[in-house]
């Protein structure tokens, strides 16, 4: 009996050792993915005007994915200073490369993205939440410089792998609530899917687009 009980406080003494070891193991990981997006993101496009919202938009959506993971959640003040600075940098390069236009084009692309996914958010607010709303508002003003059709295919590519990825996280809910287990979460965060199709479209949106066309 007192032997179960020193097994228990010892238990409880470890847990956090445990559980910091963990955090630590997951910091060291998402540093390494953010590192490698990063470094992806920098030999695809290069040293260019572009680059700064690029990257801006890279670290920005690995910091939301995480949180989004965790939470179920994209928090404004996450996105909204990154909307600000990734316009900035678009201000700047287009500034850099005396072309107006492409900033236009970058204001118009949040203005669509951001717009079609309130429309979406309007008719079911339990489907699509304001977070990806305004996450979408950053992806069309980061794809927005290469045009509008940047934009959908970013949009795009994030609906059809958030499609892919909902299938087996509801077959997994059905098979768990047919053997009288908890089904568990039967979604999934919408965006890490945004995340990727966008990051996708920027990075290789053209031979995408082509490919598909």
């Amino acid at each position: 009996m007192m032997s179960d009980v020193k097994d228990r406080e010892r238990s409880c003494l470890l847990a956090p050792g445990r559980w910091h070891h963990r955090r630590t193991v997951l910091s060291v990981v998402a540093s390494l993915m953010v590192t490698t997006f990063v470094a992806i993101t920098v030999g695809v496009i290069g040293w260019s005007a572009t680059l700064p919202a690029a990257l801006i938009f890279t670290i920005g959506s690995c910091v939301l994915v995480g949180v989004d993971l965790q939470q179920r959640r994209l928090p404004h003040r996450i996105v909204l200073p990154a909307i600000v600075a990734v316009i900035a940098a678009q201000a700047v390069a287009a500034w850099h490369q005396r072309d107006s236009g492409l900033f236009l084009r970058s204001l118009a692309g949040a203005a669509a993205a951001g717009g079609g996914l309130l429309a979406v958010h309007l008719v079911s607010p339990e489907g699509l939440g304001f977070g990806d709303v305004t996450y979408a508002t950053l992806i069309g003003a980061t794809l927005g410089w290469y045009g509008l059709d940047r934009v959908g295919l970013g949009i795009g590519l994030g609906f059809v792998i958030g499609a892919i990825a909902a299938g087996p996280v509801l077959m997994l809910a059905r098979r768990r609530a047919e053997v009288g287990g908890s089904p568990g979460p039967a979604t999934l965060p919408f965006g890490p899917a945004l995340a990727a199709g966008a990051w996708l479209a920027l990075c290789w949106g053209e031979p995408i687009a082509q490919w598909y066309g």
